[in-house]
C-alpha cells in the first residue's frame, strides 16, 4: 500500500517573496499552469517531466531545475510511485530584497547539475524556519550561481 503524498510548504514573515516546497511521494499529474514565482528546485528521488512550449524536459534524482516566472508548463512524475522534490519559489521581490539587480529572466525550463547550487537550495530552504537574513544571503549566492534575476 503506497503512503499518501506530503506536501510542507515553509515560508517566514521576514521574507515576503520566498517559500520553500517539499513533495514526498507526489505522483500527481499537475496540468498546464504558469507560476509568478521563478521556480528553482531539485529532485530528490524518482523523476519528473516538465511539459513546457520548448519541448520537455527531463529531471532525475539529483537534478535541479529552474521554470521561470509566467513559463506555461505541466509536471509529471515517470511513474505512479511519484517523486520526491525541494522547490524554492523566488518572486522578485525577494530577489530585489536579497540585492540581486534587474535583468532580463531566461525565459525557457531548464535543468542543471551544480553541488554548490545544490547545498544553496537546501541552505535557503533551511533558513527560511528562522534565519531570514541568512535565507536571503544564500538566495543572493544562488541567484549569482544559476543566473536568476528580478525581471
Amino acid at each position: 500500500m503506497s503512503m499518501p503524498p506530503e506536501l510542507t510548504i515553509v515560508r517566514h514573515p521576514e521574507v515576503p517573496g520566498l517559500e520553500a516546497v517539499t513533495g514526498r511521494g507526489v505522483s500527481a499529474r499537475i496540468a498546464p499552469h504558469a507560476h509568478e514565482a521563478v521556480v528553482v528546485g531539485l529532485c530528490l528521488a524518482g523523476g519528473r517531466r516538465i511539459a513546457w512550449s520548448g519541448g520537455e524536459t527531463r529531471i532525475e534524482a539529483g537534478q535541479g531545475f529552474v521554470v521561470p516566472a509566467g513559463v506555461r508548463h505541466a509536471c509529471t512524475p515517470w511513474d505512479e510511485i511519484g517523486h520526491d522534490y525541494l522547490v524554492l519559489a523566488v518572486r522578485p521581490e525577494a530577489l530585489c530584497a536579497a540585492g540581486v539587480a534587474p535583468g532580463e529572466p531566461d525565459l525557457r525550463v531548464r535543468p542543471w547539475e551544480d553541488d554548490s547550487a545544490t547545498a544553496l537550495v537546501r541552505r535557503a530552504a533551511a533558513a527560511l524556519a528562522g534565519e531570514p537574513d541568512f535565507a536571503l544571503t544564500t538566495l543572493a549566492a544562488l541567484a549569482e550561481r544559476l543566473g536568476l534575476r528580478p525581471g
